[in-house]
């Protein structure tokens, strides 16, 4: 939950995670740009309202049930070729650096890298959704650079 949006940020109910199967099966044929569909329209279709939409989409997001899933000003769509994903990849870039600027305006991001592990890799480590994130940055002057490794193992 997000502190002062509680109303809208709850976990998923069991009702919406039965709506994720629905969510997914509309959005799998929308695959490019040209075939985004709106917020709007999926609202009235699931008879949901816009933040519990955007926590749906979060839900098969980081749970990868649905790879490629991006959005932009169009409505929400399925990556159809690289430079579509690359496009929403920098897009995230550019917002989580507004955010970190809203709240940490004393340091500026210099280079944001994010990394998702590769079907090669799963196979020879036993892991999946590793994903890396590198990120150097300047606090009053001074370049930091930090990095975070996420690993979700397969259990056999």
């Amino acid at each position: 939950m997000i502190k002062g949006f509680e109303e809208f940020t709850y976990e998923l109910t069991n009702y919406e995670t039965d709506l994720v199967e629905k969510l997914i099966k509309g959005l799998s044929p929308k695959i490019g740009r040209n075939k985004a569909v709106t917020s709007t329209v999926i609202c009235k279709s699931l008879n949901i309202v816009g933040p519990r939409l955007r926590k749906l989409i979060n839900f098969i997001r980081i749970t990868n049930q649905l790879p490629g899933l991006c959005s932009s000003s169009k409505g929400y769509f399925v990556a159809e070729n690289i430079g579509e994903l690359d496009d929403y990849i920098i897009s995230l870039k550019q917002r989580i650096r507004s955010q970190v600027a809203t709240y940490l305006p004393e340091i500026q991001i210099i280079d944001l890298q994010v990394n998702r592990s590769s079907n090669r890799e799963i196979l020879t480590t036993g892991q999946r959704n590793l994903l890396s994130v590198r990120f150097e940055y300047l606090v009053k002057g001074t370049k930091n650079t930090d990095s975070v490794i996420l690993v979700e193992t397969i259990q056999n």
